[in-house]
């Protein structure tokens, strides 16, 4: 080989530096397109939630039309604790699930429970992580709106009447009677109350007691049960940890940056922002205020 050829090899070979300078500029190539996709994924997944949302929303009215009323929090038997996901099964196509439910027994008694474990793909948030138990046991991402106070007791357990202050929302238990479309769209206008919000396992200070394990939160779809699948704005919003007692574990959370998806009694979906006020959450979780709301 040549001299001339020789010098022509040397010069097409990459010099230490030159290397070092290609890595340095792709690593910063990758840093600032790394935002970028994670933002562009996320934007996706909270799209596909608001979907689900939204498809959980047609349900709800095609129920409403069907029967003339929404849903109850939980079956009106004495002790069966049904949610409202589970009536609301043939009408996100699930009806072959539904038709293997009995509401003679609660969710996870006898046969229900092969039912009551199965995964439902529209209720389930793509954002959402779940613990890392053995069995998923029918985990869910989303709660209805039962109203603005604390939901555990629809009524007063001192006197035994309902109190005002719980189960004042869109969804409510059997005891206070039954809601309607109609009726929310007459009195606070539909397109301003919640009717169905995410509820996650992001409280990182909450425990499930039987297993002792930190799991952030206990929403399944089967169970008509205050932080299960009963929500409310009785708590800090979209908190990642127990603030109040234990009223976090029943309010509204997402793992979507900065607010928690919903879709309201009008069927469209949206994200509240967690910077809203308290007072507007309030109002946006009542369904018979009198006091119409703004967007959020």
């Amino acid at each position: 080989m040549s001299m001339s050829n020789r010098s022509f090899e040397q010069r097409r070979a990459f010099t230490l530096v030159e290397l070092l300078v290609a890595i340095a500029i792709i690593g910063v190539l990758a840093a600032l397109l790394l935002p970028a996709v994670q933002w562009a994924r996320e934007a996706a997944r909270r799209a596909h939630c608001q979907n689900n949302l939204r498809q959980i929303g047609l349900g709800l009215h095609q129920y409403d039309n069907a029967w003339g009323s929404l849903p109850p929090a939980k079956q009106p038997k004495t002790g069966m604790f049904a949610s409202v996901f589970v009536s609301l099964l043939p009408y996100i196509e699930q009806s072959k699930l539904y038709e293997r439910y009995s509401f003679d027994f609660n969710p996870y008694e006898g046969t229900n429970n092969e039912a009551s474990t199965q995964t439902i793909p529209v209720y389930l948030c793509p954002s959402m992580t779940t613990p890392d138990l053995k069995t998923d046991n029918g985990r869910a991402s989303y709660g209805i709106s039962t109203g603005s106070g604390y939901c555990r007791y629809p009524i007063r357990p001192s006197d035994g009447k309902p109190d005002p202050t719980n189960h004042n929302g869109a969804l409510i238990d059997a005891i206070r009677g039954a809601t309607r479309i109609a009726d929310v769209s007459r009195q606070d206008g539909s397109s301003h109350t919640l009717l169905v919000g995410e509820l996650d396992y992001g409280l990182v200070n909450a425990a499930e007691r039987s297993a002792g394990q930190i799991v952030g939160g206990s929403s399944r779809w089967a169970l008509g049960y205050p932080g299960v699948t009963w929500c409310s704005m009785a708590g800090v919003f979209n908190s990642d940890r127990l603030i109040t007692g234990f009223l976090e574990w029943e309010t509204f959370r997402s793992e979507h940056p900065g607010g928690v998806n919903f879709v309201m009694v009008d069927g469209s979906a949206r994200l509240v922002i967690e910077t809203t006020h308290p007072n507007i959450l309030k109002r946006l979780a009542e369904r018979n205020d009198g006091e119409p709301v703004g967007d959020t």
